[in-house]
This record gives structure tokens, C-alpha cells and sequence, in this order.
């Protein structure tokens, strides 16, 4: 009985030092008998700000990732030997361009375009496709548009400037894509007459 009666008393004594230096003192303890339930209300306000945010930087990230899609013909499309192929772009890094290939099943071999993408401002393109020679009706073939690096470029460049046979005008192809290129979209095409 003796300590309880002693901690009353050293309770009752801190209070009133503690009301006499802070005047508003009952009033902060009656308001903050209410604040256990604006804590979690805090909480949850701030994660929900915190995921907001996080999901607008994803999406903000993802926008800003390089896109490439090609439009037109679209996949599994019949198509002739000379093709318009039509697509749209963004985000391409300015040292680096867009080149077009086809790439034959029955050859497996890659054929570049004769020179890159030309991308206008509002991210359209349009590129000639050459698919196959007069006599490929029937066979499928893989068009890519890939983004690439001068080292891509300087690669392209060279096979296209030293081997077409300069009599028959045949490529002999790519065994595989230039180092330096990253497909951005590629979509199958069948040779019709």
C-alpha cells in the first residue's frame, strides 16, 4: 500500500510541475488522446503516396524505354516482292538509327534495306522492303526492324558495298544480325506471286 501511495503522490507532483510550466497542458493530453487514431490515418496516406508515386516513375520509365512497332503489312500478312513497309517510333537514341532487314527462312539468311530508316518528327516511318527475288512466291519471310549502333551501321555498310554481285545483283545475306543491333519489332510475311 505504501508505494502505490508514494508513486500517486510522485505522479500527482509531475503533473502539476508540468501544468504549471506548460499552461495548455490537459488540453495537448486530451488532444492526443484522439491522435491514436490519426496515426494510421498518416500511414496509409503516406504508403498510398509513396505507390502513387512509384507507379507514375514506372510508367514515366517504361515511356521513355525505345519503341518500335510496325504498322503495316501486319503479321502473317501476304505480301509482294517490293513491300511499303510503314511503322512508328519513339524514344530512338540520337546516335543511333532504325534499319530495316528481311530475313529469308529458306536462305536463313538477314538482308539489309539499302540504307537506314528515315524517321520523321512525329515518329512515322516508311521504308521500301525488297522480300525475296521474282521467283520466292509461297515462301515465308521475317521482316525486322532492328535500332542500331555505329558499330551496327559501319557493318550494314560494309555488306551492302562489297557483297552484291555487281553482274546478277544477288546478296549472298547476313548469316546473322551486325553486333551492335537490338530487334525492336519483327513480324512474318508470306511471298504471294
Amino acid at each position: 500500500m505504501e508505494i502505490s501511495v508514494t508513486a500517486n503522490a510522485a505522479s500527482k507532483s509531475t503533473l502539476e510541475r508540468l501544468r504549471k510550466k506548460h499552461p495548455n497542458f490537459d488540453a495537448d493530453i486530451a488532444n492526443n488522446e484522439h491522435s491514436q487514431w490519426k496515426r494510421p490515418r498518416v500511414v496509409i496516406a503516406s504508403i498510398t503516396i509513396i505507390f502513387v508515386i512509384a507507379i507514375l516513375v514506372a510508367m514515366f520509365a517504361i515511356y521513355m524505354q525505345p519503341y518500335v512497332k510496325i504498322t503495316y503489312p501486319i503479321d502473317s500478312a501476304n505480301v509482294e516482292s517490293i513491300e511499303e513497309v510503314n511503322g512508328t517510333s519513339r524514344n530512338i537514341p540520337n546516335e543511333q538509327v532504325l534499319w530495316l532487314l528481311v530475313y529469308g527462312t529458306g536462305s536463313q539468311c538477314y538482308y539489309p534495306m539499302e540504307r537506314p530508316i528515315v524517321v520523321l518528327p512525329n515518329g512515322n516511318w516508311s521504308c521500301t522492303a525488297y522480300i525475296g527475288t521474282v521467283n520466292d512466291a509461297g515462301h515465308a519471310y521475317d521482316i525486322y526492324v532492328v535500332q542500331a549502333n555505329q558499330v551496327a551501321v559501319n557493318e550494314i555498310e560494309f555488306y551492302l558495298n562489297n557483297s552484291v554481285n555487281e553482274t546478277t545483283g544477288e546478296e549472298p545475306g547476313m548469316v546473322q544480325l551486325p553486333i551492335g543491333t537490338t530487334t525492336r519489332d519483327k513480324i512474318r510475311v508470306n511471298r504471294i506471286p
